[in-house]
């Protein structure tokens, strides 16, 4: 019996590759394609793209972003120093492209898209599910409203309100994120499908997991989370996160 290492990761290179490794969060290039999708009748003439070049899964995605998107990339620039980014955010400013697309988490997100509104951009901002937090609510403020991302259905306002209910008291009022509610539903549904208890790797892939807080998932033949992972778009309305 090997030991299953769960692993949360949206790294494409990391899916597929080891026997026993699960991965708990759906690839990066599957948000992409979302995004790609949601944008395919926005008629949009020209975009810009920031991304951590630090990550290796948000460069493969803002590579498969530019390569996909089908119309001029007036900017793609990996984001660094707060000067290198004024430059950018300024150069941005000039193209006036009809989105900006940021591959990057909440903590280095929000400073980003606060000082785009601050220099007056009034284009159309994107992200991904690594921007679904309060941090990102907190540190980008009024600046936050209007913009779109890819995530999970997961909310605390639908089937999830137990859990982050519970989650909220025992972290000072912080609210959960889909990191959180994949390792929730998996230890959940790994106990009431007994697939820990009966030390068979295989169990995890047989089971889908329908009652879950994050939509439902389950695990392909390689260890991945399969189409039973839902990637929905969501917009920052009235600081929420809703589907729309």
């Amino acid at each position: 019996y090997n030991v299953p290492l769960f692993a949360v990761t949206s790294t494409p290179e990391l899916m597929g590759k080891v026997d026993s490794v699960f991965t708990l969060q759906p690839s990066v290039i599957r948000e992409v394609e979302t995004m790609l999708q949601f944008l395919k009748n926005k008629e949009f003439k020209k975009v810009a793209v920031l991304y951590d070049g630090s990550s290796d899964s948000l460069t493969a995605g803002a590579k498969y972003f530019r390569e996909h998107v089908g119309v001029p990339i007036v900017v793609f620039e990996s984001y660094g120093s707060d000067s290198d980014q004024n430059t950018v955010n300024l150069k941005i400013k000039n193209e006036s492209p009809d989105l900006v697309y940021i591959l990057g988490v909440d903590k280095a997100v929000g400073p980003i898209v606060r000082k785009l509104r601050e220099i007056k951009y009034t284009g159309n901002i994107a992200g991904f599910s690594g921007i679904e937090s309060d941090t990102f609510l907190t540190s980008t403020g009024s600046s936050s409203e209007g913009v779109i991302l890819t995530s999970v259905p997961f909310s605390c306002d639908s089937v999830a309100k137990k859990y982050c209910a519970r989650y909220k008291d025992t972290y000072n009022g912080r609210s959960p994120q889909q990191y959180g509610a994949f390792v929730y539903d998996l230890v959940h549904n790994s106990l009431k499908n007994n697939c820990i208890a009966n030390k068979k790797t295989s169990c995890f892939i047989e089971s889908v997991y329908k009652d879950t807080t994050t939509g439902g998932f389950g695990f392909d033949e390689f260890g991945d989370l399969g189409t039973e992972s839902k990637i929905v778009v969501k917009k920052i309305v009235n600081g929420k996160f809703i589907s729309i």
